[in-house]
């Protein structure tokens, strides 16, 4: 991509970005932020030793083709108390977007929570997937 390129792009997203603010300014409330807190309310009751994918949560918040959407959510958490860490791809990878702290943190949360990975760099979603039969309580 060539520079003027990428400038043309970035000046939009910046365009794009400061119009979705200032609707949401105005109506005080917004589909995103309804939706991102859904997709915490979701990850909290992740238990340690569990995981669970985007498209799981996705797929439990009944958004079609969704997972991005819970891969927004978790870019833009800034809560400690949400466990961003154990959310993975559909292959039970980790996502080196996670890893704004440095290389392998996702890695390392989720190994002090007992979870292996493979030699391939994988967890095993047979064994650690979370069901949300697994928690008692329901979302509304």
């Amino acid at each position: 991509m060539k520079l003027t390129e990428f400038l043309l792009v970035d000046i939009i997203h910046s365009v794009s970005y400061n119009k979705i603010n200032s609707v949401k300014e105005r109506s005080g409330c917004t589909m995103e932020e309804s939706t991102f807190d859904k997709v915490y309310k979701i990850m909290k009751q992740i238990p340690k030793g569990k995981v669970a994918t985007y498209g799981q949560i996705a797929a439990i918040l009944e958004m079609s083709k969704g997972a991005r959407t819970v891969g927004f959510a978790l870019a833009a958490c800034k809560d400690d108390t949400i466990p961003c860490h154990r959310v993975v791809d559909r292959f039970g990878g980790t996502k080196s977007a996670f890893d704004t702290y440095g290389v392998g943190i996702q890695r390392t949360l989720l190994e002090a929570e007992g979870i292996q990975f493979s030699d391939d760099n994988t967890i095993d979603l047979k064994k650690y997937l979370w069901r949300p039969s697994d928690t008692d309580e329901k979302l509304e």
